[in-house]
């Protein structure tokens, strides 16, 4: 009798499983086009592509390609790409392999770059501007060499690569370079037992809401039924495998070194926080005093990560320094999207 109790729960939660990992496809029609884009590696294979183009088109016009995180969908940066579009200007935004209305990545793949390049080649835009948020900064300037023919320029918004993040953590905190290691060998081994929990129990019973530190999941929302996709877990399991792979690499801040560089215009779009406004906004309100540990910390990260930000533009890029007290890349994509449209076109000038 328990035996049977176990297996009708088990089937129920398959079932709810199956559901909700569909979800989306069920309630919502994806709003863009498909690309079959060839991939780079001789093989002969392609991968559907979704993306989403829109505003006016012509030979005069800048095209902006609005980059988000390795994780997230064309979703995230819409009301940017609405915002541009009301200032007369064109934008497109994408789902990567793995992510939104897009094809899995095949199974000898980890990231974008077997299609990226080709992906952005037959998008066929004009007088294109490369827009990477966060740490998606890191694609970005890592395909621009391939793309020199095709872009314009490049805006960066807060970049935040996984690497600057351990390496102004490591600058604040006074680690040696093993401590760093062990840091990240331990971080890289607890998300992706997470992550494993998440793909082998989650998913298949339905669980993933339990899992999100969110307190009222709204399963109305099309980027949320997103989150109860096996997709976006199975990229984040992706990126992480690849962060592992290429862990030697992961401490070199050289975002900028190839020869294109010496040509492609880079600006930056960033928040920059005085002490004094970091002390309000992080650490009075944990009760920290100016001079605790924590708050000497995140006056140490802020001071390192918009040193290595300023590093980044090139040849006549401009830095716009957002230094209001919300200023964070939350602020500029979800809380201000017009404030970000308008610092985009005056930065692509």
């Amino acid at each position: 009798m328990i035996l049977k109790i176990v297996i009708l729960i088990n089937l129920i939660l398959l079932t709810n499983g199956s559901l909700l990992n569909s979800l989306v496809g069920l309630r919502h029609v994806p709003r863009g086009k498909y690309l079959n884009v060839p991939l780079n590696d001789k093989s002969n294979r392609w991968i559907k592509i979704h993306y989403f183009c829109d505003g006016p088109f012509s030979s005069n016009t800048t095209t902006f390609l609005l980059e988000s995180d390795f994780t997230s969908s064309h979703l995230e940066l819409m009301d940017i790409q609405k915002e541009l579009v009301k200032q007369n200007q064109r934008c497109c935004i994408w789902d990567k392999a793995s992510i939104g209305y897009s094809d899995y990545l095949y199974s000898d793949m980890y990231n974008s770059d077997l299609y990226y390049s080709n992906f952005i080649k037959m998008l066929n835009e004009s007088n294109m501007v490369l827009v990477g948020f966060g740490d998606s900064a890191s694609l970005v300037l890592e395909n621009a060499p391939k793309l020199s023919d095709f872009i314009n320029k490049i805006i960066l918004v807060d970049a935040y690569p996984t690497r600057l993040k351990w390496n102004a953590d490591a600058y604040a905190r006074n680690w040696t370079n093993s401590k760093l290691n062990n840091q990240v060998n331990r971080y890289l081994e607890k998300k992706l037992s997470f992550n494993k929990l998440i793909n082998s129990i989650g998913i298949p019973y339905g669980l993933v809401s339990l899992f999100m530190k969110v307190k009222n999941f709204d399963f109305s929302k099309e980027k949320n039924l997103f989150l109860l996709n096996e997709k976006v877990w199975l990229s984040e399991k992706n990126y992480l495998e690849q962060l592992s792979y290429e862990f030697d690499d992961l401490f070199k801040l050289n975002y900028t070194d190839h020869q294109i560089f010496n040509s492609l215009s880079i600006s930056h779009l960033m928040s920059s926080k005085s002490n004094e406004q970091i002390y309000k906004q992080l650490c009075a309100p944990r009760k920290y005093d100016a001079n605790s540990k924590y708050c000497l910390y995140e006056k140490q990260m802020n001071r390192f990560i918009v040193s290595e930000r300023k590093k980044m533009i090139k040849n006549g890029g401009k830095v716009y320094e957002c230094d209001l007290v919300e200023c964070n890349l939350e602020y500029f994509i979800y809380k201000n999207p017009e404030y970000t449209a308008k610092s985009l076109i005056n930065l692509a000038k």
